[in-house]
């Protein structure tokens, strides 16, 4: 009988051992569990929006918003159409982009994008190797899509016939910067009248190009950099509207330097689809 009675009293302070620390676990988890349970108790049925700060969550999927659009907003979309003028220039090479014009200087040139700023240095509009080359885009722009800075290449050759960009050469004479300052540079659907403001060489080295400016603050420090390095600048007040037209080429004068012409937008006519 003792042999048994040890034995249950043992088996008894053993199953109070194991209670006692399962009630432990269960005190320590029981605040999270507790915390846990309250919140859910208070959160609502319904739940309203948080309110916005000018940020967008999204949830990885994109929202289709067409079904949102007023009548107004959808009636506000322009379509434009690519100018008859180019029909032509696209059924030699579908990458052709634009017609860059400087009547003083005798540039008149259809401007192609590639998928690179080597081949177009080496080839012309019709895809055959050719010292000249032809007049292209750089590849950081967007073809058809006017970027806050649109940048454009060409070669450098004396003289008239196939002198590409060579004649960018004379903005560097302040008589001729000063009496000729408009470009023409129209895309696939757009005319585009642009004044010339600055004139600069600059090495290899120490080039510098934005396309896209992303602030007004970063736009005014790219002018800087501009009027730094410029041979003539005319000053204007510079807006966030803004759009700018860079025209490169290497310079005759100076090993491994380029030179650069830079005019900003003055006018545009679009191209409006019926």
């Amino acid at each position: 009988m003792k042999k048994i009675f040890y034995t249950l009293f043992i088996i008894s302070a053993a199953s109070i051992l194991l209670v006692s620390c399962a009630a432990a676990t269960v005190a320590t988890l029981q605040p999270e569990i507790t915390a846990k349970t309250d919140a859910a108790k208070k959160a609502p049925e319904t739940a309203e929006p948080p309110e916005t700060t000018g940020v967008t969550e999204t949830s990885g999927e994109p929202e289709d918003k067409t079904e949102n659009k007023t009548e107004s907003q959808t009636e506000n979309i322009t379509a434009f159409e690519v100018n008859p003028r180019f029909e032509e220039l696209l059924l030699i090479n579908p990458e052709v982009v634009g017609q860059i014009i400087i009547e003083s200087a005798g540039i008149n040139y259809p401007v192609v994008f590639g998928a690179d700023n080597i081949y177009y240095s080496a080839h012309d509009i019709n895809g055959k190797a050719s010292q000249y080359g032809a007049i292209f885009m750089d590849m950081s722009n967007r073809g058809a899509i006017l970027d806050d800075n649109t940048l454009i290449h060409g070669n450098n050759f004396a003289g008239h016939g196939e002198s590409m960009f060579g004649n960018l050469e004379l903005f560097k004479s302040r008589e001729f910067f000063d009496a000729n300052k408009t470009i023409i540079y129209n895309n696939l659907y757009s005319d585009m009248e642009w004044e010339i403001f600055a004139v600069y060489e600059v090495g290899t080295a120490d080039y510098y190009m934005l396309v896209r400016f992303g602030t007004h603050a970063n736009y005014l420090s790219f002018l800087d950099y501009i009027k730094s390095r410029a041979l003539f600048y005319a000053d204007f007040e510079p807006s966030p509207a803004d759009r700018l037209l860079t025209l490169r080429t290497g310079s005759r004068e100076l090993h491994d330097y380029h030179t650069l012409v830079i005019a900003r937008l003055i006018s545009k006519t679009d191209n409006v689809g019926g």
